[in-house]
Order: C-alpha cells, then sequence, then structure tokens
C-alpha cells in the first residue's frame, strides 16, 4: 500500500502485443475505480520454453514486495514457465498475500478467465440458427490438444442441442496455423466433400480457410460460410472480414475489479469468474458488417509506428554504442539524456558501477541488492544526476506515478543471464506505439550497459597487469619500467625538492657462494623492506639491479633520520634471524633542489657516484680496522 492507494501487481510476459497492451489498459481503468493503483512485472520474452528462461530476465518478480503490493494478478496465458508460476503462488502465500490468476482453473485459487467454451458454443449456434447449414464441417486445431478438444466436445455438443448427428468426417485439423489449415482445407476441396459452413477453432485458420476456398473459385459467403475464434486484429484486414468471437477485455477488468476487495479482505480466497467472449459477426458469414473499422486509417497509423520505430532504434543503437565506450556512470547518464527516452526511470545494481566486479557473476544475495543506482529519471531529464537509491523503495516517486493515474511497468535488465536493475516505464496513455518501445529499449539496455561493464571491467584487468609489471616480485618494489612512469610524474612539478636514497646489498656473493641463492635473496629482501620502512610513506622505491634498491622522495626530509632507520631496521632483523652471515647495505644519499633538472639517465649516474662514494668509504673503513689490529 502506497499512502491511501493500495496497489495490484500484474504479472505476465509481452506487455507489447496488442491483447496485453488491452489487458493492462482495461485493468487500470477498472482499478483506478476502486482506488489501486496498477503495477506491471513484465518480461520481454515469453518464458513458454524453460531453456530460455534467464535469472536475468524473470529476476523483474522479485519486485513483488509484501510491503508495497497488496494483490498479485497473473495472466497465465502470457507466463507459460510452471516454475515461475509456482514460485510466485508460494511467495505471496508465504508473504499473505492474495493471488487472482487469469486463465486455467487452479483449484484453491481465485481464478477469472475468459469462457472460451460459452463463447465458442454462441458461435456455433448462430451459424445453425441463423444460417441453417446443409453440411457443416469444423476445422479444428491439433489433435489430442486440450484446447482442441474441448472446443471440439462443445461443437459436438451444439450439435447435439439441435439433433444434428455428429461424424468424424466432418472434422478436419489445422493445427491452429495458416499453413496446415490451407492444406486441409485443399484436401478438403479435392475430395469433393465440400460443406457449405465451415466453423473454425481460430482466427489464423478460418483466413487461411477462407483464401483457399476464393484460390478454387468458391464466393465467401455465398457458396461457404466461415467463422473464426479469438479476435485477432488479422480479421479486419481479411477479405471478406472474418466473423470471430472477442474477448472484451475491459470485461474482464470489471470482474476482476468487482472482486478485488472481497479476495484482499478474505472473504473469497477461491472460486471462478468468468468473462464471455462476445460475437463480431461481419461479412464471412454472410451478415451485415456494422464493426466501421476504418482499414486505411488503421494502416496508416501502422505505418506511422514502424517508421517511428525504425527511427528509435537507430538512435537507440546509436546510443548503445556510445555507452559502451563511456568510462563512467555518469558519462552514461548524460548519453541517455541526448535519447528517445520519456517516462522512463532506470536503476541499476551496484555492482554495475563497481569496475572491479566481473559482470559476468553476480555477487549480491538477492538479484537487486540493498542499494539501486539511478541513472536516469526522465521526470527531472533536464538537472538530472546520478544518486544512490534505497532497493526497498523500488523505484522513486512511485506514489507520484500511481496518483497521476499511471500503469507502471517494470522490465529487468539484464546481461548474459546477469541481473543488472530494471526499468521502469510509466506512460501517460496506453499508446500501443509507446508499449512497442519497451522491449524496444531494454534490448538497447541491456546491450550498453552490459558492454559498459565489460570494456571497464577489462581496462581494470588492464590495470591489476600492469601494477604486476610494475613492481618487483621478490622485494615488493618498483622495477625499472614501472619506476620510470612513477617518476616522470613526480618530476613534472620542476620547482619540487627531490631526494635520492641509495642502497645497496653488501656482500651479495659471498652470501650466495657460501649459503646459496634462497638465503641471497633473504637478504635483498631485507634491505628492500628497510629501505621501504626508512623513507616515507610517498617515496617512490625500486629495484634497481640485482643488489641495488632507490628511493626518490619529493619535499623535505631528514637524511640523517633516513640513514638511521634504514640500519636500525636491518640491525634487528639480522638479531631475529640468527643468520650465520651479516645483512649490511650502503647507503648514499643526494638531494637536489630542482626535479625538473634531473632525467632518468643523470639519475642513474649520480647513484652510482653515490655507491662507488660510499662503498669505497666503508672499504677503507676495513681495511683500516684491519691494519689496526
Amino acid at each position: 500500500m502506497l499512502g491511501n492507494r493500495k496497489v495490484a501487481a500484474l504479472c505476465l510476459s509481452k506487455v507489447h502485443l496488442t491483447t496485453c497492451n488491452e489487458l493492462v489498459a482495461a485493468l487500470n481503468e477498472s482499478l483506478k475505480k476502486i482506488n489501486y493503483g496498477l503495477l506491471v512485472l513484465n518480461t520481454c520474452s515469453d518464458l513458454y520454453h524453460k531453456d530460455s528462461v534467464s535469472k536475468g530476465e524473470s529476476s523483474v518478480f522479485e519486485l513483488l514486495r509484501n510491503d508495497i503490493i497488496d494483490v498479485i494478478i497473473i495472466y497465465e496465458e502470457q507466463l507459460k514457465h510452471e516454475e515461475i508460476l509456482n514460485s510466485i503462488i508460494k511467495n505471496a502465500k508465504d508473504d499473505g498475500v492474495p493471488v487472482i490468476i487469469i486463465g486455467n482453473q487452479h483449484d484453491g485459487h481465485v481464478n477469472v478467465t475468459f469462457d472460451y467454451e460459452a463463447g465458442f458454443a454462441e458461435m456455433v449456434r448462430h451459424v445453425i440458427t441463423v444460417h441453417k447449414p446443409k453440411k457443416l464441417h469444423y476445422m479444428n486445431g491439433m489433435r489430442n490438444n486440450e484446447f482442441s478438444e474441448n472446443r471440439l466436445n462443445v461443437f459436438k455438443s451444439v450439435l447435439d442441442e439441435y439433433d444434428i448427428p455428429f461424424s468424424d468426417d466432418m472434422v478436419s485439423y489445422g493445427d491452429f496455423w495458416s499453413i496446415p489449415a490451407r492444406e486441409a482445407t485443399i484436401k478438403l476441396i479435392e475430395s469433393g466433400n465440400v460443406p457449405d459452413a465451415m466453423i473454425c477453432a481460430n482466427d489464423s485458420m478460418a483466413i487461411a480457410v477462407c483464401n483457399a476456398f476464393k484460390d478454387y473459385g468458391y464466393n465467401i459467403p455465398e457458396d461457404v460460410i466461415v467463422t473464426g475464434f479469438d479476435g485477432i486484429e488479422d480479421i479486419y484486414y481479411a477479405e471478406p472480414r472474418v466473423s470471430s468471437s472477442m474477448c472484451s477485455y475491459p470485461e474482464l477488468a470489471e470482474q476482476i475489479a468487482n472482486i478485488i476487495p472481497d479476495v484482499f479482505s478474505g472473504k473469497l480466497t477461491e472460486g471462478s469468474f468468468y468473462a464471455v467472449p462476445k460475437l463480431q459477426l461481419m461479412q464471412s458469414c454472410g451478415c451485415s458488417d456494422e464493426v466501421g473499422f476504418n482499414i486505411s486509417k488503421h494502416l496508416n497509423q501502422k505505418g506511422n509506428n514502424l517508421n517511428q520505430y525504425l527511427g528509435e532504434e537507430r538512435v537507440l543503437a546509436e546510443i548503445s554504442a556510445k555507452i559502451q565506450s563511456c568510462e563512467t556512470i555518469e558519462e552514461v547518464s548524460e548519453k541517455l539524456k541526448r535519447s528517445v527516452i520519456f517516462d522512463m526511470c532506470f536503476m541499476l545494481n551496484m555492482e554495475c558501477i563497481d569496475k572491479t566486479i566481473n559482470p559476468l557473476v553476480s555477487k549480491t544475495n538477492n538479484k537487486f541488492g540493498d542499494s539501486l543506482y539511478v541513472i536516469m529519471d526522465t521526470d527531472y531529464v533536464d538537472n538530472f544526476t546520478p544518486y544512490e537509491f534505497p532497493a526497498k523503495d523500488i523505484v522513486p516517486n512511485l506514489g507520484e506515478m500511481l496518483d497521476r493515474g499511471c500503469a507502471v511497468i517494470f522490465t529487468a535488465l539484464s546481461f548474459l543471464d546477469v541481473p543488472l536493475g530494471y526499468a521502469c516505464f510509466h506512460y501517460h496513455n496506453y499508446a500501443i506505439q509507446n508499449y512497442y518501445k519497451i522491449p524496444q529499449t531494454v534490448t538497447a539496455l541491456n546491450n550498453a550497459i552490459g558492454g559498459f561493464r565489460n570494456m571497464r571491467y577489462q581496462h581494470h584487468l588492464r590495470e591489476q597487469i600492469e601494477e604486476l609489471y610494475k613492481f618487483d616480485s621478490l622485494t615488493g618494489l618498483y622495477n625499472r619500467g614501472g619506476f620510470a612512469k612513477a617518476y616522470k610524474h613526480l618530476t613534472n612539478n620542476e620547482d619540487c625538492l627531490v631526494t635520492v636514497v641509495l642502497a645497496d646489498l653488501d656482500g651479495l656473493k659471498f652470501i650466495n657462494d657460501n649459503f646459496g641463492h634462497g638465503e641471497g635473496d633473504v637478504a635483498i629482501s631485507t634491505v628492500a623492506a628497510a629501505l621501504r620502512h626508512a623513507c616515507p610513506p610517498q617515496a617512490l622505491c625500486v629495484r634497481f639491479g640485482g643488489d641495488e634498491m632507490l628511493a626518490v622522495i619529493a619535499g623535505d626530509c631528514d637524511e640523517t633520520e633516513i640513514r638511521n632507520r634504514l640500519n636500525d631496521f636491518i640491525n634487528a632483523r639480522n638479531a631475529e634471524y640468527e643468520k650465520p652471515y651479516e645483512i649490511s647495505a650502503s647507503v648514499g644519499i643526494y638531494a637536489s633542489q630542482n626535479a625538473g633538472e634531473l632525467d632518468f639517465e643523470e639519475l642513474i649516474k649520480i647513484s652510482d657516484k653515490l655507491m662507488y662514494e660510499e662503498k669505497q668509504l666503508k672499504k677503507k673503513l676495513r681495511e683500516e680496522r684491519k691494519n689496526n689490529r
């Protein structure tokens, strides 16, 4: 519940289909009358085949939150995956949220559906009583199919009402589709067993039957009456227009709105409620066509919609390509501002913002995480800046959208089966061209954000690899290549004071020859650690050669303190290790008042000179001690 308004959630797929668009429009208008808002949870594919279901796309149903949603409506005909259907029902039961199912009858639940059997029976009765055919034939769907068998039984039952004998040769099978229906009709014609009335189990077959008869010289309806069922849009474009039976979504929506209060209060927990399809009588059965359907106007609108769709498809493709090359989510948001989107809001998982997370693996405990990142809200597009948003609230300003009377449609965003977040569409009307845009926009966003994440993650991996190659594996100090880049950045400020510290391990050959190279590595690592310990944290430390370590310090520093800290560190390690040899290092320190006067090669020369002086001094001291013994 949001404010004083209760909320119903409609679960379906392919909201962009004409039938789904009509259901959403009718249901939202009916629910507004009883002070309910409508959320639509939509998937762009129909989820019919189990292997086509993705965790990413079906994650939209995780938005069925019991603290916001008061009743769930499932359009089963458009949500055909049994596992998902059962999961929604079970979770709703666990959360105490009532469920209404549009479609097949489910024991123990409230069901609302079209009474297809009653509607089909009415069509058969119309043909028999009004047109009085002498030779009746029925074009059924698939053999051994539940819907086919039901409609065949209705056909038989109505024949029995009028004492018309039934025989198997009165039935052909068109598999609910055009080509098989045409083939079955031609077979019937060539057999010489031509009826004067053909009742078809759906409209697609009825149109094919009409065309087959006309191709063989028969006139519709003068020679053969033909009727369909379901009321698809194509019947208005057929020649002649095909009589059918229409499923009234406003009537279905009124049924749902009428029972919701009792369902919500718990007074109604199971039962079936029906809306009977209405006859739409037109030319193919010989009835006068009073529909008033303007084909020219309708086709012109479809052409305009197609041109608009293709234009927006091109723009979205360009925007998607540009987004994939963005470096930040703020850049992504800016690109979206200049696209063809409106009445939309996009939320991303926080994982999408973190370039260090593998885009092929989701780490969140739920599909969307605890927080989302709003990357675009077209209500505030002029001054919009991306921001973090608590996932529990689903979408910013949801109450305001519902107060405007919008049906708020959610569709998950995903890329390669990984949830990215979701898109929210809140169109101010039910124009079908807007609903066409939903899968179009979602596909573009999936590719854009998926590509954006992949590019950023690849860049992150390259940075990691570069980091690995910057450092010496034994000491953890910069290697020469890594140091050269860092030093170049350091000396951009030519007025900067720079101090160079060189530490050279004494007697490495002696240690290697007498105790092994493993002990030599210990000695090298100790001097490297001592250098890092002695210098400030911001110092650049590099393993310059096999036993030479160098540090560059920007700014003021105490040379004596550095030398003492380095020697104290080595002495402490000697005491700790108790090795049969002593680790020591020669240290040379050089300071320059102007970093710009030093390039890399000059630094090497100065370092060599410093070390030579230090080594010579130590050698002289050792000889003096030896002579004094």
